[in-house]
């Protein structure tokens, strides 16, 4: 463990807290398996606030410049990653909002078989990479025909 960065969030009020009150109720995510892994070895998890008092658009930019930095691989909360492309809240809430009913739920049920946790970002993240990968392969197939 010694130290490494294993989690980057955008945070309001007590949420810095949030993720080891959950990995004490046995959460099973990979933050909380990280977190008791921490236990387990007789260390302390270390919160620290990088920003306090900013805007949502300030935190959400400042989150994506962090994940960057510290490489979405080695961060327990982006399971799923494309092409360097981390959705913004606005990404996230559109596609939330446009992708309803039977197809949102079984877009859910796929992240469920790829062992993805369901949040707006991870699903939003999640559609983006299937268009990506979609994309490529139409684009691949045209200019190849």
């Amino acid at each position: 463990m010694g130290g490494a960065v294993f989690y980057v969030g955008k945070g309001s009020g007590n949420r810095i807290n949030f993720h080891e009150q959950e990995a004490r109720r046995g959460r099973g995510d990979a933050k909380g398996e990280v977190i008791r892994r921490i236990w387990d070895a007789g260390e302390q998890v270390i919160r620290r606030k990088v920003k306090e008092n900013i805007t949502e658009d300030e935190a959400f930019a400042i989150e994506k410049q962090l994940i960057k930095q510290y490489g979405p691989e080695n961060l327990a909360n982006w399971t799923v990653w494309q092409q360097d492309s981390i959705p913004d809240l606005h990404t996230a809430l559109q596609v939330n909002l446009y992708l309803k009913g039977d197809l949102r739920d079984k877009i859910k049920d796929c992240m469920a078989l790829d062992d993805i946790p369901f949040s707006r970002i991870s699903f939003s993240q999640y559609v983006q990479d299937i268009c990506f990968q979609a994309l490529q392969q139409h684009v691949d197939q045209k200019l190849t025909s």
